[in-house]
């Protein structure tokens, strides 16, 4: 970097759980003038969005690597921030509704074991014991991940936000972004519609909206906007307690500590940024969902909403400076990002203060779609899909 370390004024452009724990972090670190701007309330992207999932267990090695680093900040939190995040370590399971998924799990235990993560593997009858409302005939096994667990969009955003004011984080909400000034190849300053600000380093945490940030100092980012659908039910007495992912359906789901149930599936659309929810997701995840557990049949569903994601080609965050304009970094592409906050925020905060980018999120740099080295989470979870 081109200032002193403590002179650094760092503009965060994205208000969501990523640009306040990078805020956060930063403060931490000691820096004293970080500026976040969102163009909309605080977390009203899809940091308030999504399905609440916090797991460590993934199908590929760094993925693996940096979500246990992130269970592990999850599990102290609360303590951390002084406010209650409402983490709660229900455990994850992947239910594997096939031998060949089965015998794909077993291969996933092994890697998720080398990294340091304690998946255990399941057959039918340890997985009804474990969730006996699922439905037997439908279920051959899976993936059991007991440090995983659910929290609170809410109280993630506002712990996060409290942290920050408290250290003196300027959070700017409904302000919009309109330029990002670079001269030289360095960033040099950013225009809103309530004035300019000089810079020396701006962070792309805008989500949905990553790619025309980025756009904003002439790079192209391969992400999109993909809209995504969740549901919550009435509450009903305690039913099962881990999180519950179908690896041949791609549905996900979970109860919450008021009793709802929580669910939506991996049915990413062509690029959109509707909000408003279908009726054709309502059909798609009652179908899915009955097989699995038919006594939900007979729960109502109060409310459904959707939010909006920027995906990369790899189902995989890009994370650290971008080679051809100085002091702009990449915090975007996130397919998981709730979960992700707290380590990315931590990682982040060290490369930019330290001017290094730390081996943890080494290998998810922009760079690699450029030199054709995709990570393979996404071909990993096709594999899943795809076997019968």
């Amino acid at each position: 970097m081109r200032a002193s370390k403590d002179k650094l004024t760092i503009v965060i452009v994205g208000g969501g759980v990523e640009g306040l724990s990078l805020a956060y972090n930063l403060a931490r670190l000691g820096q004293h003038k970080i500026i976040v701007f969102e163009k909309n309330y605080v977390g009203s992207g899809a940091s308030s969005r999504n399905a609440t999932a916090v797991r460590d267990a993934w199908f590929i090695p760094e993925l693996c690597n940096l979500m246990r680093e992130t269970v592990k900040v999850w599990q102290q939190l609360s303590s951390e921030l002084d406010y209650n995040v409402l983490f709660s370590r229900r455990g994850y399971f992947f239910v594997a509704r096939t031998d060949s998924q089965l015998e794909l799990c077993e291969e996933a235990v092994r890697l998720q074991k080398t990294c340091g993560i304690e998946t255990r593997l399941l057959d039918n009858e340890e997985a009804v014991r474990l969730v006996p409302c699922l439905n037997a005939k439908e279920v051959a096994g899976g993936i059991f991940s007991p440090k995983a667990g659910i929290a609170r969009h809410e109280a993630l955003i506002y712990g996060y936000m409290n942290a920050c004011l408290r250290l003196g984080v300027s959070i700017v909400p409904h302000t919009n972004v309109e330029a990002i000034r670079v001269g030289n190849g360095c960033v040099k300053s950013v225009k809103t519609d309530r004035g300019e600000v000089e810079t020396q380093v701006v962070v792309n945490a805008a989500g949905g909206d990553s790619k025309e940030v980025a756009k904003m100092v002439g790079v192209e980012i391969p992400t999109h906007p993909t809209r995504w659908e969740a549901l919550v039910t009435e509450p009903i007495k305690p039913y099962f307690d881990p999180y519950i992912r179908c690896l041949k359906t791609g549905l996900y789901m979970n109860q919450t500590i008021r009793g709802e149930i929580v669910a939506g599936i991996d049915s990413a659309e062509s690029p959109s940024v509707e909000l408003r929810s279908s009726l054709s997701f309502l059909k798609k995840i009652s179908k899915t969902i009955l097989p699995l557990i038919p006594p939900l049949s007979r729960l109502s569903v109060l409310r459904a909403w959707a939010g909006t994601i920027a995906v990369t080609p790899d189902d995989c965050p890009i994370l650290g400076p971008v080679p051809e304009v100085e002091g702009f970094i990449l915090d975007c592409g996130w397919l998981f990002g709730f979960a992700a906050a707290p380590i990315a925020g931590r990682m982040l905060a060290k490369a930019i203060v330290e001017d290094k980018v730390p081996g943890l999120i080494e290998p998810f740099r922009v760079t690699r779609f450029a030199e054709g080295k995709l990570l393979g989470e996404r071909k990993c979870e096709e594999k899943m899909v795809l076997a019968v």
